[in-house]
């Protein structure tokens, strides 16, 4: 009987269930290492295998597993929006639409400016 694979591990289906480990860890990883994440946050992997025995042969089980992580969340972001109507539509914007618009918003408004190179001589 040396033909029959004993369930172990790393001989469920084919090694599969070790390669989504390793792939849950490397997410693990980059989930610490990303700087948009919260710092200190205990990250989790998940190695569940569900056993069913079959209601007419008790010798005979089927089972699946899954491989879940649990990873920190990204730092929450914020900002103002300023909110108003135009044209008689509600509406959310990024800027304040009741400021007035500044005198050099427009390329032609712009002032100039001489750029001077600093790493030339001018004698």
């Amino acid at each position: 009987m040396s033909d029959y694979v004993e369930v172990a591990l790393d001989s469920i289906y084919g090694g599969a269930a070790i390669e989504r480990f390793k792939d849950a860890l490397d997410d693990v990883i980059q989930n610490i290492l990303d700087p948009n994440v919260e710092s200190g946050k205990t990250r989790e992997i998940h190695l569940v295998f569900r056993f069913k025995p079959d209601a007419n042969n008790s010798s005979k089980v089927m089972y699946d597993f899954q491989c879940k992580t649990k990873l920190a969340h990204p730092q929450p972001l914020g900002t103002v929006m300023w909110v108003g109507q135009k044209d008689g539509e509600i509406a959310g914007y990024e800027q304040d639409i009741t400021q007035q618009e500044l005198p050099f918003n427009d390329e032609e408004k712009q002032p100039d400016f001489k750029v001077v190179n600093m790493g030339e001589r001018h004698d």
